[in-house]
């Protein structure tokens, strides 16, 4: 019984400072202002460019983020993203504050990101 009374402190005590350690990611909405503030990805977001190409993770590189057409031609934020087969252009599906604002193709990890072959 002693035992559990002092895990109990102790877990009391170090709870509260590990909780306001951490705050939660802010979700931005996704606009063209806030597209333009996208200055990373998210962290599955080159090995599903990747997959969905079937190039290698190391020759996936994010060079910005954009608004712009998709493939319909409605208007939305991509991230560009450069690969052995030329640049693609990935659906942004959140934008998320934290430490810096990134974007995320893929939310899940092992899916593919959905991306499109610019119009030249």
């Amino acid at each position: 019984m002693r035992q559990l009374i002092v895990f109990s402190i102790c877990f009391c005590l170090v709870s509260p400072a590990v909780h306001a350690a951490l705050p939660q990611p802010k979700m931005l909405v996704n606009t063209p202002e806030n597209c333009k503030r996208i200055t990373g990805y998210g962290k599955h977001d080159l090995l599903g460019v990747a997959n969905g190409y079937k190039v290698p993770l190391n020759k996936v590189r994010f060079v910005k983020a954009e608004w712009g057409r998709n493939q319909a031609g409605n208007y939305q934020c991509n991230m560009v993203f450069t690969t052995p087969s030329g640049r693609k252009h990935c659906t942004v599906f959140n934008i998320v504050q934290d430490e810096f604002i990134f974007g995320q193709a893929v939310t899940i990890p092992g899916n593919k990101a959905i991306c499109f072959d610019p119009k030249r």
